[in-house]
């Protein structure tokens, strides 16, 4: 049984989060952690009313584990490194939203514990972003819900049922009646429902991502993975740098090479290299022929290019693993295999799902899916040539 984390957004009420926990009281596994997105204001009131001493004596009350006093976060958003205090303007929203983001993905990096998030407090804008962002990296157990409390019951002196008599006040002081009769908060019903939600994380699961990414981002990233047309490739030679959709991706010198040569040969439409007998027969030449390139590396026309002495001279800051593979094997199957690595895994620091896909190096049918060869991607084989699935239209170099 996984331990569950409680997050909820929170702005003037916070008798929602002792609501939420009165209805988590019969759940086998009860909070003991809680993550609370807000404002200024709603921190100064959750602290003034010292929600901590009742979420205890809801402990108290019902024989429940007090392990959540001891980690309690009040998240508050900043803007212009200022905490927000209300959510008036978009860059206040933006500034939420972010802030929602990154803690939610850090939060779902930790397969050790379930989250259970309650929408039911805070502004509209705090409560939808919580239900979106939520819904992009929660996994198959994780929950959200809202809690409701009959509208005769609410009342500024009532957080939770309690098993014992709590006549119930209007927020003047006086009586809250009905029918003549002071209400009493013991009778209160609280309703947590479970809302239904689409789960988008087998797209942005991967906890590559960058942890700074913006929500923004977020969702640009998982647009452009269900819409590839729109994935854009660039290899710019001049500055050696490759992007995808305007975000770089950081290589090795080693990786950068590999990656750019078998972008330029999905460009040119050229697939001539498979894994034959565990190598790649005769890349190793043209992998170290543009790395001499790159490092203005001059070797004459008449020396072999895998002499022993010009690929120590081509690898000369390598690792030594890497540079006895090459000796030996030239481009063998191992080799491969760390640079799509590498590859993919730089891809994902700033792409999901079917942008990583597209864009990775595998192994591909040379024929395009498709009629129309320049609006088409290649699928993907187990024992096809090496290259890229995308859309050749989609790759724009940037030569010397």
């Amino acid at each position: 049984m996984k331990a569950t984390t409680l997050i909820t957004v929170l702005g003037s009420s916070p008798a929602v989060i002792t609501e939420t926990l009165y209805a988590l009281k019969n759940e086998k596994s009860f909070p003991d952690k809680l993550v609370i997105f807000t404002t200024t204001h709603g921190r100064d009131t959750f602290f003034q009313k010292d929600v901590p001493g009742i979420i205890k004596q809801l402990c108290i009350d019902y024989a429940l584990p007090q392990t959540l006093l001891d980690d309690i976060q009040v998240s508050v958003a900043q803007a212009a490194g200022v905490e927000l205090d209300d959510i008036r303007s978009h860059q206040d929203q933006e500034a939420m939203a972010n802030a929602i983001t990154q803690t939610v993905r850090a939060l779902c990096d930790d397969h050790n514990r379930a989250i259970h998030a309650s929408i039911a407090g805070g502004r509209k804008s705090m409560s939808f972003y919580m239900g979106y962002i939520f819904s992009m990296f929660a996994r198959p157990y994780d929950r959200l819900s809202h809690v409701l409390v009959s509208p005769e019951y609410e009342a500024p002196n009532l957080y939770y049922p309690t098993p014992y008599s709590n006549p119930l006040q209007n927020y003047d002081g006086s009586p809250k009646l009905k029918d003549g009769v002071q209400l009493d908060g013991k009778d209160a019903q609280v309703d947590l429902s479970t809302i239904p939600f689409i789960r988008l994380n087998s797209s942005l699961e991967p906890i590559t991502l960058e942890p700074d990414m913006s929500y923004t981002d977020c969702i640009k990233a998982y647009q452009l993975s269900q819409s590839p047309s729109q994935i854009s490739l660039v290899l710019d030679e001049v500055n050696q740098v490759i992007s995808i959709n305007d975000k770089t991706v950081e290589l090795s010198l080693g990786a950068y090479a590999y990656y750019a040569f078998f972008i330029q040969q999905t460009k040119q439409q050229r697939f001539g290299y498979k894994i034959l007998n565990k190598t790649l027969n005769g890349l190793d030449i043209h992998w170290l022929e543009y790395l001499a390139k790159l490092r203005n590396i001059t070797i004459a026309d008449d020396e072999d290019i895998r002499d022993d002495r010009n690929i120590e001279m081509i690898l000369e800051d390598f690792d030594t693993r890497t540079l006895e593979s090459v000796k030996q094997f030239g481009i063998n199957q191992n080799l491969h295999s760390r640079f799509k690595k590498e590859i993919d895994t730089a891809i994902a620091k700033s792409q999901v799902d079917k942008t990583i896909d597209l864009c990775g190096i595998t192994m591909v049918d040379a024929k395009p899916t498709g009629e129309d060869s320049d609006a088409s991607y290649r699928a993907p084989t187990k024992g096809g040539f090496v290259g890229l699935c995308l859309n050749p239209n989609q790759i724009h170099i940037i030569e010397n």
